[in-house]
């Protein structure tokens, strides 16, 4: 499982180029790439449900022109049913009150680790997309929302706070003398149960009628919660496992 991946990253040291950021306020280039595992990572690791929820609230949307809302409502729009996996920013609109620019794919620069996780079987590539920032300092940054996949069927959410899309979450990125990244994501699948209510019972050896089981679906999710302070120029990949990200934060030449 990890060879993939480690094949990956061999590839992103010769590009990496570390440099330390300015602790003034400046714009940078932004892309990341989100994927998520077929087979995951071996881990003891149980997924206690009543954990597995985002503490952010973002106010913010990347993805609000696409889904067509206010920043503020962005997460419950039902504009779409599947947020494309690559997002091409050619000739969106500077999102206010950010003044984010969404940047065309045809400035992307991780196009070689998207081809290659898309080749492979072993992943699902959710996003890709990339957009210019002018970063705040650590008090001031927010967290960027951001969805990616199908958008979940509203009869199985639960409560008010049950996430709406597969893939949901932000990012934050600050500068204090280097960049900082924190990410928080909730990956959420969509799991058939009706194969454990029709187990034998192994006090009976009795298997129940399948003609009287009821198909029963459920929402089930797994949290991403990583921080990390890096240089610019560098690719950095965020390992967990059930998903990855790989996120790579550029400098602008002459940009304040």
């Amino acid at each position: 499982m990890l060879k993939p991946i480690a094949y990956i990253l061999i590839a992103l040291v010769s590009i990496s180029t570390p440099i330390i950021a300015n602790a003034q306020s400046r714009s940078f280039d932004i892309e990341v790439i989100i994927f998520k595992r077929h087979q995951p990572q071996p881990t003891g690791e149980y997924w206690d449900q009543t954990q597995q929820k985002l503490s952010i609230h973002p106010t913010q949307w990347l993805l609000a022109p696409l889904l067509k809302c206010q920043s503020s409502d962005c997460v419950s729009s039902q504009a779409v049913t599947q947020i494309p996996t690559v997002i091409n920013g050619s000739n969106w609109p500077v999102q206010k009150p950010t003044s984010l620019q969404m940047l065309p794919s045809s400035q992307f620069k991780l196009n070689t680790q998207w081809q290659r996780l898309s080749r492979d079987t072993a992943f699902t590539p959710l996003i890709h997309l990339a957009w210019r920032e002018k970063v705040p300092s650590r008090s001031r940054a927010i967290y960027l929302g951001i969805m990616a996949g199908k958008r979940l069927p509203n009869d199985l959410r639960s409560s008010v706070n049950a996430p709406y899309w597969q893939l949901q979450g932000g990012i934050k990125i600050s500068l204090q003398h280097y960049l900082y990244i924190d990410s928080q994501l909730l990956l959420t699948e969509v799991k058939n149960t009706a194969a454990q209510s029709t187990a034998v019972n192994t006090q009976t050896n009795i298997v129940p009628n399948s003609a009287n089981t009821q198909p029963l679906n459920a929402l089930v999710s797994y949290k991403f919660d990583q921080k990390i302070r890096v240089r610019s120029g560098e690719i950095h990949y965020f390992d967990h496992p059930k998903m990855g990200m790989l996120i790579q934060i550029r400098k602008i030449p002459g940009a304040n």
